[in-house]
């Protein structure tokens, strides 16, 4: 029992000295971490020569959270996005937490002058040997020193980069700093922290730069370029380019961004560059710097095709289709194309003529979603490869594709002056054009005149009344014009060379009978004949650009000779820059009263002439280009009459135009015109075998010529043409009976067979010119009136005409087109 209380006192000490033992070993452990920890932030092991201080951390406790601010831009061309993303790194202290920083006992703080080291350390770079220094300045809390230090070894190193932990625990004692200190007592107040005045001024532009005052964040970055230069401070440098790029000021943008790659390369500066160079509107160099940029952050490959693709619109709507092309292909292998890429993709196809690709791409957008644009594309890019049946047959399911290209033929349609079919296709395209299909009943009066000898060239002639139907059998139009003609040659001259009369046997004792046959026949002339004339006009949209018109009808009535028939059929084509027509006719020639109804011959009482010209005729225009248009026309005819000879006549004409361009006319031309005429005989003479027509061996003209017409769709329209200049006009000599004497007067011993003689040729030059005028007037929604006067002047004859009429509409139309003119009506 004793020993017990001995006992238990030596098992106390026992243990006591047991934790005293377990205290010490666990001391030892936590100084040999604290030593390697110091080994681990230096990169040396730290001792009193090399001047190194302990580091002590923050508890692992520490939260490092990012603040993310955003800036949106904006382009004319293209909307891009940009978030730019400004890393400010904050640490917080865990609760419990103290940072603190403490040197070793007895040690000094070391200066750093420039390229201080000591000798028996390794040598690097100048960087690299100023490493423990700066840490020294850390660890001494002299934080403007030590970013002047780091500032001016990267100048002086520019391959060196301070440690990246260094640069952790200067961000987070900054930010320390910025913040108020926690009392150091309860209950009594925060003494006030230190402002970095520099980080609030990022801070303030970066917030004004997000609610849309790029100025205002510019204004506040300026006082601080010196300081970003010297703190190489990137990420600010970054910002200061957004500022100036939401400025539209890409050139100091793109040096902005440049300058921060350079001093911390990063995707949002590459970024920047890339946005900055579209906007300077540079395709190589963005073409170049998206191909780096891309491959060094993969990231970058949406940013990098959006810059390519807004630089694209730009070049495109410029004009250069190749640059734009370019970038729309690099652009397609960075990122999938959207919609609206994809259209421009395929009008920048359309624009390099690329029109198969085109038509491609756009047929494509059409077949995803038929909307109005990807029409319009497929539409033009049809058109241009010319394949009419497959656009015609891709219009006929309904959708926006057959809208559009019903209007585009309307509007075609109405450029070319085809009114009708314009209407039919789309009547909602001009409401101008409303019931421009109405029938209407015409009635006019007229008037013609031709100089010359009495009773042989010279004629009057009067249409009393004029009657003109019109209306449309659907898409035929058909109009019937009747007239009531009088004709007056007037009465030869007792001496005139008339049919067979030069050759009657003692003519000299039988001119008292002729003067009886002047009084007691008036073959001279036509009373009340009448004409009539039947046109049809084919307009069906099947026939595309293509018109084809015919009309038949008959020559006077109540002439010498019985009335003829007369006609014509002729294709016509026009388009937007040519036009031209090709007719076959069978026409009467109404120059004088023998070529136009026939005569009789005084002596032997036969009818002779009535002449016909049957050929073809070709005329056309063609524009070459905006300014100059070239006219031309081309006749050869067959002429042949009764007991007339036979002849052969062609005619060609052509002419080059400047186009004036005036607002208040269709067209308005000017410019010089060559004439030419041409027969193979000269039967412009009034003896038996003759035909009473202007028939010269050469009639050349050199002219000025101008042509115009009046806007379409108005109250009133004019369209005339004007030709002055030299004429030249030769006859070849003729005999007096190209057939020979009538064989019934022969018999019966009227005609001497032995007389006979030769008309003179005859050679004129001189002044010659021409002018045409017709119009048509608005009276009412119901009613018209037109008219027309033309006047030809030459060294060989002269003639004038003219005709008034009003038209009764039966239903209302309110404007008129040059289709109601008179000389569209009626078609010969």
């Amino acid at each position: 029992m004793g020993s017990d209380p001995a006992r238990a006192l030596l098992s106390e000490r026992a243990v006591l000295l047991a934790l005293i033992l377990w205290t010490g070993l666990l001391g030892c452990g936590q100084s040999a971490n604290a030593q390697t920890d110091q080994k681990d932030s230096t990169g040396q092991q730290a001792s009193p020569q090399q001047g190194a201080t302990d580091v002590v951390r923050p508890d692992p406790g520490v939260e490092v959270s990012t603040d993310a601010q955003t800036v949106e831009l904006s382009s004319e061309t293209a909307d891009v996005q940009v978030r730019e993303q400004r890393s400010s790194v904050e640490v917080r202290n865990a609760p419990d937490t103290e940072v603190r920083y403490t040197p070793q006992p007895g040690q000094d703080l070391p200066e750093l002058p420039a390229g201080a080291v000591r000798a028996d350390q390794p040598i690097y770079s100048a960087g690299r040997r100023a490493e423990p220094a700066l840490w020294a300045l850390l660890n001494a809390g002299r934080y403007d020193e030590l970013q002047r230090d780091i500032a001016r070894l990267r100048n002086e190193d520019p391959n060196w980069q301070p440690p990246t932990e260094l640069l952790f625990w200067l961000d987070h004692h900054l930010a320390e700093q910025a913040k108020p200190s926690a009392p150091a007592v309860a209950g009594e107040p925060a003494a006030p922290a230190r402002p970095d005045p520099y980080a609030e001024a990022l801070t303030r532009a970066g917030r004004q730069q997000s609610r849309g005052q790029p100025g205002a964040a510019l204004n506040t970055l300026k006082p601080w370029l010196k300081t970003m230069q010297a703190r190489r401070d990137a990420s600010a440098m970054a910002q200061v380019g957004w500022a100036r790029l939401a400025l539209d000021q890409p050139q100091q943008a793109l040096a902005a961004f440049q300058q921060a790659l350079r001093w911390r390369a990063s995707s949002e500066a590459a970024k920047g560059e890339l946005l900055a160079l579209s906007a300077l509107g540079e395709p190589d160099p963005l073409l170049a710097q998206a191909e780096t940029s891309t491959q060094r952050w993969p990231a970058l490959r949406k940013s990098a095709a959006g810059a390519l693709r807004a630089l694209a619109v730009r070049e495109h709507q410029q004009g250069d289709y190749q640059a734009a092309g370019r970038l729309l292909s690099a652009a397609q292998g960075l990122s999938p194309a959207d919609r609206d890429t994809e259209m421009l993709t395929g009008w920048n196809d359309f624009k390099l003529g690329d029109y198969r690709q085109a038509t491609d791409t756009f047929q494509a957008l059409y077949q995803a979603e038929p909307d109005k644009p990807s029409a319009e594309g497929l539409l033009q890019s049809l058109e241009k490869l010319g394949d009419r049946g497959e656009l015609r047959a891709l219009a006929q399911a309904p959708g926006p594709l057959r809208d559009l290209w019903r209007r585009e033929q309307a509007q075609t349609r109405f450029d070319q002056s085809q009114f009708l079919r314009a209407y039919r296709l789309d009547p909602s395209l001009n409401p101008a054009l409303e019931n421009i299909d109405s029938p209407a009943l015409a009635l006019g009066l007229g008037w013609r005149s031709r100089s010359g000898d009495p009773g042989l060239s010279r004629l009057d002639e009067r249409t009393e009344p004029l009657l003109l139907a019109s209306g449309w059998l659907g898409e035929v139009g058909l109009s019937l014009a009747v007239e009531r003609i009088s004709l007056d040659a007037g009465r030869p001259d007792a001496d005139a060379l008339l049919g067979s009369w030069p050759s009657r046997r003692a003519r000299q004792q039988s001119l008292g009978q002729f003067s009886e046959w002047q009084a007691a026949r008036r073959d001279n002339q036509v009373e009340g004949g009448l004409s009539w004339m039947l046109s049809l006009n084919d307009q069906r949209l099947q026939l595309g650009n293509w018109q084809l018109v015919a009309a038949i009808g008959q020559t006077p009535t109540e002439g010498a000779l019985p009335a003829g028939w007369q006609g014509l059929l002729g294709v016509e084509r026009r388009q937007s820059n040519f036009a031209w027509t090709a007719t076959f006719e069978h026409l009467p020639l109404r120059e004088s009263l023998l070529s136009y109804t026939g005569m009789v011959d005084p002596v032997t009482g036969d009818a002779w002439g009535r002449v016909s010209r049957t050929g073809v005729s070709l005329d056309g225009w063609m524009l070459l280009n905006p300014d100059w248009t070239l006219s031309g026309l081309l006749r050869a005819h067959a002429y042949r009459g009764t007991d007339v000879e036979d002849n052969f006549g062609i005619e060609a004409g052509l002419s080059l135009a400047r186009n004036l361009n005036h607002p208040d006319f269709a067209y308005l031309t000017l410019g010089p015109a060559l004439e030419y005429r041409h027969f193979e005989r000269n039967l412009n003479h009034f003896t038996w075998g003759h035909g009473g027509y202007y028939s010269p061996d050469l009639d050349l003209g050199v002219m000025l010529a101008l042509d115009f017409q009046t806007r379409e769709a108005a109250h009133w329209l004019v369209r005339g043409s004007a030709r002055a200049g030299w004429r030249m006009q030769n006859e070849a000599e003729s005999p007096w009976y190209p057939l020979g004497l009538p064989q019934n007067g022969l018999s019966a011993g009227l005609l001497d067979p032995g007389i006979n003689g030769t008309y003179a040729d005859s050679r004129k030059q001189g002044l010659g010119g021409s002018l045409r005028l017709e119009g048509i007037m608005r009276l009412s929604s119901y009613w018209q009136l037109g008219g027309t006067l033309s006047a030809d002047y030459s060294p060989q004859f002269d003639e004038f005409s003219g005709m008034l009429f009003v038209r009764r509409l039966f239903r209302p139309r309110p404007a008129v087109f040059s289709s109601d003119l008179l000389s569209e009506s009626i078609l010969p």
